[in-house]
């Protein structure tokens, strides 16, 4: 600002000498450098008493600025006016900027000062205090060295335990399953053959079979995951898009019931993942299933599933507009037996931990993204 001011000067003093009417036409820039040089300034943080003397400052080059603007403009038409204002006001005005300016030159150098003393302080005493700390680190560290050895080995022989537990409920469970199953086959099979091509049955027993089919694959697999303690099957091929499409065609009704929209979206038709039907089938229909579960009441019902490669994997997201899961459920919601649920609808807390499962035993793995509306899940399993 003291540079701006002091070519400002020189521009006034240089037209009226020399009588060089191109310093006049210098004068607007160095004004706009001027106020630039100011709004800058404004812009920075304040030491204590800088604002009350930059108050005082800002009036004197303004009046500076004005004056020496005014010179500008009579020395075309008043040469005598200008010369005078020249002499007297813009003078004054100059000069008590340029000793404002010195002030505030000088008060910010000592506040500067003054923090650095401060900080030169703050430092040794940082250095003083850290080495007592060293000292307490190292007594801390090796005991907690000795606990935490002593919680994890107990810890992976609880989750060791648990798991076993968890592979031979899956498998009792399937186990039991195939009996009812058994029946519904039979009986189907008894209604088509009682039915004929009776065309307003025909479709419902076709869809009765389609899913009674899925639901025996699903089974096979989930017995033979649960019994090989999590092994993936070698050489199980799977194409997504046919899987996404069964997937929404087996929750079709309940979707209608519950008025919530399904989509399928996948920008790979022929992309498919290295797992066994089943184990892709158990995996969307958890999701989905939860999807339309957990809609509650929102305005907007709706549940996409997309599917795209990425990388080496083949990665399956299903979106809904639902009200989300709870900030506080997210690091856990994969857990077995947990439930963010707050509708009261009933489940075991086991979807989402055997989708997790499931994707893990794989090579793959499984999320939730954050999403600003609903809730994002998401598996990543390797490409076939």
């Amino acid at each position: 600002m003291r540079v701006a001011l002091r070519d400002l000067e020189g521009h006034l003093d240089r037209a009226v000498l020399r009588k060089d009417e191109s310093e006049l036409a210098r004068v607007p820039a160095t004004v706009a450098s001027a106020r630039a040089s100011m709004a800058s300034y404004r812009a920075n943080p304040s030491f204590p008493g800088e604002v009350e003397l930059w108050h005082e400052t800002s009036v004197d080059i303004e009046e500076a600025i004005g004056t020496a603007e005014s010179v500008a403009s009579l020395l075309v038409v008043e040469r005598a006016k200008a010369l005078e204002i020249l002499g007297g006001d813009f003078r004054r005005a100059s000069a008590r900027a340029d000793a404002d300016l010195w002030k505030l030159v000088d008060l910010n150098v000592e506040e500067a000062r003054e923090r650095g003393r401060r900080i030169e302080a703050i430092r040794a005493h940082g250095v003083r205090f850290s080495f007592i700390l060293d000292g307490i680190v190292v007594s801390i560290s090796g005991l907690l060295a000795v606990l935490a050895f002593v919680v994890l080995h107990r810890s992976n022989k609880a989750l060791g335990g648990k798991a076993a537990e968890m592979e031979q409920f899956v498998g009792r469970v399937a186990h039991d399953i195939r009996g009812p199953l058994g029946a519904i086959t039979f009986a189907v099979a008894g209604v088509r053959s009682a039915a004929g091509a009776h065309e307003p049955v025909a479709p419902c027993l076709e869809r009765a079979e389609k899913g009674i089919r899925r639901a025996t694959a699903l089974l096979d697999d989930l017995l033979a995951f649960a019994r090989a303690g999590g092994a993936s099957e070698l050489g199980g091929v799977t194409p997504v898009a046919p899987a996404i499409r069964a997937s929404l065609d087996e929750v079709a009704d309940v979707a209608r019931q519950e008025r919530v929209e399904l989509r399928g979206e996948s920008s790979d038709q022929a992309a498919a993942v290295a797992c066994a039907p089943g184990v892709l089938a158990s995996i969307l229909s958890n999701l989905v299933c939860n999807a339309i579960k957990y809609m509650g009441d929102a305005d907007e019902r709706r549940v996409i599933v997309r599917s795209f490669q990425q990388g080496r994997f083949v990665r399956i997201e299903v979106s809904d507009t639902g009200p989300g899961v709870p900030p506080g459920a997210m690091k856990r919601i994969f857990e077995p037996f947990v439930r963010a649920d707050t509708t009261g609808r009933p489940g075991a807390g086991l979807g989402l931990a055997t989708v997790r499962r499931l994707a893990q035993s794989h090579g793959g793995r499984a999320g939730l993204a954050p999403s600003a509306r609903g809730s994002t899940f998401w598996v990543e399993l390797p490409s076939a």
